[in-house]
């Protein structure tokens, strides 16, 4: 009888609840593949693919550490080299003698590790940011899975909801997408946190070999995610917290601290012995938190730009941009940002402040732009009410994520804004708390169609007595929640913490004017008189071979020379208006532009004019001409020596007009070294002007201006 058991199996068949679970697993799938490849699409088709400035300093240190030289150095010389290749090309590695090479101590290196990995494992495809970002896929999609896969255990509509949410949110579709270290901060915090969820189920089940292999894996990851990008301490603290707190795995505490402290030991060495004390991390905190200051338009001129806090501390204090070392950068920062706390103490609070709060409430959508993240703080809060009555795993996840989503807000919003690539962490956070949500919702909608009456009844809202605790906490909860929501009802409060937004926002079209915009302009070119059409046609050809078709001339003219940018004009209406300019010049006016009108308080323009083909002085495209609206919020606020100190900085000298109108020209300069370095990844290359010293983006001897005084060698 055993034998032909054996012999004759009995099929395995799915019931109704698995087949469920795999086609909502499927859905999950068929999600994530379609925003991820519309995704690339938008941001990664060659030749315009969206790569951080940063990405190929990883990808030098790991050739670096691969060719025997310690973790962190890069050869600064090849780097450079190959930054002005072809992005989808291999990856060159020749070495020359007169090589210079530093210690990158700007950002953590642990993404080199994981860069290392991903060169080594997708070896099929060219050695260039190809393969970091197809580990990133694939590590993503396991993601998918793992997280559906641990929530299935809350039903398949709770998986199925964790699943969708993350293939289809736009901070996830986006780090996936996007090969740089966020990605990996967020990807490693899933691991620890999803290993320890399985890990507390493992002990309760008394599985606790396999507890203990999670408990060594969720270390791992909770110690080299500080390797990665040392912001995620709070993420560690709160692992070490759980540990602590939770009575099924305080018994493994000793297990997790030790291997916790062996894999960040090697990073904390480090850190520790280039900064001269105790350190997690080398990179700049400074210089961040002065630049936060400058986010809203302020009295100050404040500026929130890398490039305005390099151009300070190298103004003010002297201190020469170095690509491979912020330490003293950081430390003029500092005293730039101190030197604003004793100057208005209560400008610097409030705007700590509107961080912390914008962060936990609108998250992602720092400058509130909608209420799409506003909803998925709220779903967070009622996961978190529900975990609260309900208890078990539900509250165990919710507590920790709820203690993380606050702690990481909190402390990013210390320093500065959670921009979108900063976010991975917090929505993770709230994305664990999704299946609590959606079985809070399943069992109120069960609830009023069953037995509605329940409701009313006192005993559906009694708490069980053996966890007091969360009760309070619940009431404590309530109370918060609806003192926050009552005070931003105020205006004067909602005022202070959402100051206003600038009047204009501006960015560039990296294109030649649309077929409208480009009508438009020959029909007030056939507009004008003959003798400013012949003076206009002189300046075509110029540069456009002479024809016959006079109108063709002029059409390719504009077409091949002017560039459109287009600036936002918030209103209720929000208008959008385009604005033409030369394209040698289009990146100084870009940048000229938001230095100004995102800076300085009650900055509102009427008109702005670049180029006008009825106003002949605007031909050469070197001229900006502009009318502000009067406002009550630049009393007292010295806004035309501000103009002019920030068109200076991008080569345009100011002559105000009068109070309300001024006219910027261009002085022929191109950009400066650090101007070069900086804003080329931002907005497009724009001339170098050799005037201003060697360029730290040639491959002449001038790349070793980079690396002066290092405080690490090779």
């Amino acid at each position: 009888m055993f034998q032909s058991q054996i012999n004759n199996p009995k099929p395995y068949l799915l019931d109704r609840q698995q087949w469920l679970a795999i086609f909502l697993l499927m859905v999950c799938f068929v999600a994530w593949f379609v925003m991820r490849f519309d995704y690339i699409y938008m941001y990664q088709i060659p030749p315009h693919q969206t790569i951080h400035p940063n990405y190929y300093t990883f990808h030098d240190m790991s050739q670096s550490w691969l060719s025997g030289k310690k973790l962190g150095v890069i050869d600064v010389s090849r780097m450079l080299i190959n930054s002005h290749r072809l992005m989808v090309s291999d990856y060159l590695t020749h070495v020359s003698s007169k090589d210079t090479y530093c210690t990158y101590l700007a950002l953590d290196p642990g993404f080199g590790v994981i860069v290392t990995v991903a060169r080594a494992l997708m070896f099929g495809l060219p050695d260039s940011y190809l393969r970091t970002e197809s580990l990133q896929l694939i590590c993503d999609g396991i993601m998918l899975f793992a997280i559906f896969l641990t929530f299935l255990r809350m039903g398949p509509w709770s998986a199925a909801a964790a699943g969708l949410l993350y293939a289809v949110h736009p901070v996830f579709a986006y780090q996936a997408i996007f090969p740089f270290q966020y990605f990996w901060e967020g990807w490693l915090f899933a691991v620890a946190f999803l290993s320890i969820i399985w890990a507390r189920r493992c002990v309760l089940s008394e599985k606790r070999i396999v507890a203990i292999v999670l408990i060594i894996l969720a270390a791992l990851a909770a110690g080299f995610v500080l390797w990665v990008r040392s912001t995620a301490l709070i993420v560690a603290l709160a692992v070490l917290l759980v540990f602590l707190t939770v009575p099924s795995l305080r018994r493994y505490c000793g297990i997790f601290f030790l291997v916790f402290a062996l894999t960040i030991c090697p990073q904390v060495m480090r850190a520790s012995s280039v900064m001269g004390h105790f350190a997690l991390s080398t990179r700049m905190s400074w210089h961040t938190a002065f630049q936060a200051l400058g986010h809203y338009p302020n009295q100050y001129g404040l500026e929130d730009e890398d490039l305005y806090v390099f151009k300070k501390t190298e103004q003010d204090h002297g201190i020469q941009y170095n690509y491979c070392d912020y330490s003293k950068h950081d430390a003029a920062a500092h005293e730039e940002f101190m030197a604003m706390w004793h100057k208005d103490p209560g400008y610097v609070t409030r705007s700590i402040v509107s961080r912390i709060i914008t962060n936990v409430l609108f998250n992602y959508d720092f400058d509130l732009l909608g209420y799409g993240s506003l909803l998925f703080s709220l779903m967070g809060l009622v996961a978190l009410l529900y975990a609260l009555r309900r208890g078990g795993e539900n509250l165990f996840i919710a507590g920790m994520m709820a203690v993380i989503y606050l702690g990481y807000c909190g402390a990013v919003g210390l320093v500065y804004y959670m921009a979108p690539p900063y976010a991975y962490v917090a929505q993770l956070a709230l994305l664990f708390m999704l299946p609590s949500f959606v079985q809070a919702v399943l069992s109120l909608g069960e609830t009023l169609v069953t037995q509605p009456s329940e409701l009313f009844q006192r005993h559906y809202w009694d708490w069980d007595d053996n966890v007091p605790i969360a009760k309070k906490v619940f009431t404590v909860v309530i109370v918060l929640a609806f003192t926050v929501g009552g005070g931003l009802l105020i205006p004067s409060v909602r005022d202070y913490i959402f100051p206003n937004r600038p009047y204009q926002n501006l960015w560039i079209l990296y294109g030649q004017p649309s077929l409208d915009d480009n009508q438009k302009l020959m029909h007030e070119w056939e507009g004008l008189h003959d003798k400013r059409k012949k003076a206009f046609l002189d300046l075509v050809y110029k540069n456009v071979p002479k024809t016959d078709n006079v109108s063709y001339d002029v059409s390719h003219y504009i077409a091949d020379n002017l560039q459109t940018m287009v600036y936002l004009e918030r209103t209720e209406n929000e208008k959008e208006h385009a604005l033409f300019t030369y394209s040698q010049y289009k990146v100084d006016a870009l940048q000229a532009l938001d230095a100004i009108s995102l800076s300085i308080l009650g900055w509102r323009s009427e008109t702005i004019e670049l180029f006008n083909i009825e106003d002949p002085d605007s031909w050469d495209g070197r001229k900006i001409h502009i009318k502000l609206i009067p406002t009550s919020e630049r009393a007292g606020v010295d806004y035309q020596g501000m103009a002019k100190e920030k068109f200076a900085r991008f080569n345009y000298e100011v002559t105000w007009l009068g109070p309300n109108e001024l006219v910027a020209r261009h002085n022929d300069h191109g950009c400066d070294a650090l101007r070069t370095v900086l804003g080329i990844f931002y907005h497009g290359y724009c001339p170098y002007d050799p005037g201003t010293g060697p360029s730290p983006l040639t491959t002449k001897p001038g790349a070793k201006s980079l690396t002066f005084d290092s405080k690490t060698g090779s």
